[in-house]
């Protein structure tokens, strides 16, 4: 009878252990193809700023008296968790910080790209997104002789 006794006794110690086990962690989910070439290469690179006119999508070089020269060793990283951080390089814009970071998030047809920082958002719209190659249209524009035309900035991937 005492065997009885402690085998029920082990059997209900030995269920009631296993099932006090943590539960499995839900799986990440999985990564859009727009988000993984975002966030595969270790940084981006700027590789050119330009201008365009929206109507004819015609691009034109940035006139020398809007020296954007400081911009040209920028680089962006995009992490998975949905943070940022773009570096301005060596070369500083005015009072620029060496260092910023924030938030990204695509919109939902994963066209845009919303960056929050401390200044708050700032909407971009993507032109071109491959494992090499990132363009966008920064929503800012440049008044010249043809009109208002918009800056864009290409960036190219850096391992």
């Amino acid at each position: 009878m005492k065997k009885i006794t402690l085998l029920f006794a082990l059997t209900v110690f030995a269920l009631g252990f296993t099932a006090c086990e943590k539960d499995d962690e839900e799986p990440e989910a999985p990564l859009s193809i727009k988000t993984q070439m975002l966030v595969n290469p270790s940084s981006w690179e700027t590789a050119a700023i330009v201008l365009m006119d929206t109507e004819t999508e015609e691009f034109y070089e940035i006139p020398e008296e809007f020296d954007l020269d400081c911009f040209n060793d920028n680089t962006l990283k995009f992490n998975k968790n949905g943070n940022f951080e773009a570096s301005e390089g060596s070369d500083l814009c005015d009072d620029e910080e060496q260092t910023s970071t924030g938030t990204w998030k695509f919109n939902s047809s994963e066209t845009k790209i919303t960056f929050t920082d401390e200044e708050g958002p700032d909407e971009v719209e993507i032109l071109e997104l491959t494992e090499e190659d990132f363009i966008i249209a920064s929503g800012e524009t440049i008044p010249t002789e043809i009109g208002d035309l918009l800056i864009v900035i290409a960036f190219e991937a850096k391992e």
